[in-house]
């Protein structure tokens, strides 16, 4: 039984969300991605505007000259060729479905680039250099329980 006794001392009291310990949920809260504080990640420094296949594999077949800046048939092999050049398809979620993932196009590409020298793919030419996105495109190549960041970072 949960609630108040007589006197407004708390009976069984039920512990809060974010409570720590035996009986709790020992719930922790995290961000991965912050559109506005992140952008470094997958904005050109130089223009400040989205990295695009176009852009950063030049004009070879399956991209094109005008927004996504690729055929959207051609997206294995353009997937395939940006995760060469150290870029990877950022997910939001108006691209997932209850069954179906790609349901429209990737409009920003994360640059790996300055992660650790662990990664296989090489880094992109002009990818941002600051020590602040370096050490965000760092954690992204953690596992999945150590790449967040806490919310009040």
């Amino acid at each position: 039984m949960y609630g108040y006794d007589a006197d407004g001392n708390p009976v069984n009291p039920r512990p809060l969300l974010g409570d720590q310990g035996p009986g709790t949920w020992n719930a922790r809260f995290y961000t991965e991605f912050n559109m506005t504080n992140d952008r470094d990640l997958w904005t050109d420094p130089r223009t400040g505007r989205l990295w695009n296949p176009r852009q950063i594999l030049g004009p070879v077949p399956g991209t094109t000259d005008r927004p996504p800046y690729y055929d959207p048939a051609a997206w294995p092999e353009i997937r395939a060729a940006m995760a060469e050049k150290g870029f990877w398809p950022l997910y939001e979620g108006k691209h997932i479905e209850q069954f179906s993932v790609d349901i429209r196009p990737i409009e920003r590409w994360v640059s790996l680039a300055g992660r650790a020298s662990a990664s296989t793919a090489s880094p992109p030419t002009g990818a941002p250099s600051s020590s602040s996105a370096t050490s965000r495109a760092t954690r992204t190549s953690a596992p999945a329980s150590r790449r967040c960041c806490r919310r009040g970072r």
